[in-house]
């Protein structure tokens, strides 16, 4: 039945494979399960199947990407996924109402736009965004990805009878707020994440399958314990961050405009910031809410967003050595240094003029780290 109505999807919408629609080409696949997407997946054009890495991998004009996957016991599956993407992508997550959907999806994404700096630096700035990502049986939400861009996803999949039959007998649990949010009647949630409290929590899994050496297979062992821990890390972050009180809905196409608008900040970050009226205008959503919205998603304020990110790309930029501090203030807009350097300190807890140098050894890829003498780690 699974693959007969999975056959019937992929000839039903293989005309549709990279349809271009409002600036994105749109990639469908059906997601009732980790199962299906997995059987999806294998009949796809362009996609290498490897079975004993239990790993698709792909190489297109659209992206570069290679996918994990594995079911750690019956009803609790693990995808891991990093992407680079050569044009604007739109995952659009098809549910087929004659197959059996019963799956939670818990996940951690973390993407990145490397941005170049007017100078030329050897290396590019990063900017970065970190979010979490929980939605019931069901629920489609789409996802955009921009022309670029860099990202990874760590999804674990449980299903109904898995939630009721191992997760309600762990007291931590059911002693949490998060118990509750599976008993309403809310469809999913979407969370900012720190970078630091991101990597902590995917560090373990996503060592599982970058192991240095190049191993062709991944060791699997202990990844059932690691996915356990990869929850109860959002439980308590859940609880801590009393994110029952704060998690919101938005319309899918509301949520792309709000990632659309991030990228416009992204590709901007190297200049004075463009406003609010003229970024609303651009993502065509009220500024009003491009501003209740993108706080939603992002835990800040655009202007507050955007001025953390800028700093971060000005302390890569005096990292690269190849501009002064006056040099970067006046490229992203401050005319007086020294408010440039009080908004440094206040976001970066350093003076620019206590960032490290880093100095690149062609040689052996390594780098070397040299410091003023007044410069202390921190």
């Amino acid at each position: 039945m699974i693959l007969e109505r999975i056959e019937k999807f992929l000839s039903g919408f293989r005309k549709y494979l990279f349809y271009y629609k409002d600036g994105f080409f749109e990639l469908p696949f059906m997601a009732n399960s980790p199962e299906t997407i997995v059987k999806s997946l294998t009949g796809m054009p362009f996609v290498k199947h490897y079975e004993q890495q239990q790993k698709f991998s792909s190489n297109t004009p659209f992206l570069k990407a290679d996918i994990y996957y594995q079911e750690i016991e019956h009803g609790l599956w693990i995808l891991f996924a990093e992407a680079k993407y050569k044009t604007n992508v739109h995952y659009k997550l098809i549910v087929d109402n004659q197959l059996p959907s019963d799956y939670y999806m818990l996940g951690l994404e973390i993407s990145a736009n490397e941005i170049k700096a007017k100078p030329g630096l050897v290396n590019g700035f990063s900017f970065s965004s970190f979010s979490w990502l929980l939605y019931k049986p069901n629920e489609n939400l789409n996802h955009c990805r921009f022309k670029g861009s860099r990202a990874l996803s760590l999804s674990i999949y449980f299903s109904e009878k898995w939630l009721r039959e191992v997760l309600y007998k762990e007291q931590h649990f059911l002693n949490s707020q998060l118990k509750h949010f599976f008993e309403s009647d809310a469809r999913y949630i979407m969370w900012p994440e720190t970078h630091e409290a991101a990597d902590r929590t995917c560090d373990p899994i996503r060592g599982t399958y970058n192991k240095p050496g190049g191993s062709k297979v991944p060791d699997f062992s202990n990844l059932k314990q690691k996915a356990r821990d990869f929850i109860f890390s959002f439980v308590d972050r859940y609880n801590a961050d009393d994110i029952g009180k704060n998690f919101f809905e938005i319309s899918d196409s509301d949520r792309i405009k709000i990632f659309k608008a991030e990228q416009l900040l992204a590709e901007n970050i190297n200049a004075p910031f463009m406003g609010v009226e003229n970024l609303s205008r651009s993502v065509g959503i009220s500024p009003t809410k491009l501003k209740s919205d993108f706080k939603l998603v992002f835990g800040e304020t655009v202007f507050q967003y955007f001025r953390q990110k800028q700093m971060e790309y000005a302390k890569s930029v005096l990292q690269d050595g190849k501009i002064s501090v006056k040099g970067i203030a006046l490229e992203i807009g401050y005319e007086n240094t020294s408010k440039f350097t009080a908004a440094f300190k206040k976001h970066m807890g350093i003076l620019p003029s206590e960032v490290k140098l880093k100095i690149f050894c062609t040689s052996d890829k390594a780098y070397l780290q040299c410091c003023s003498p007044r410069t202390t780690d921190k």
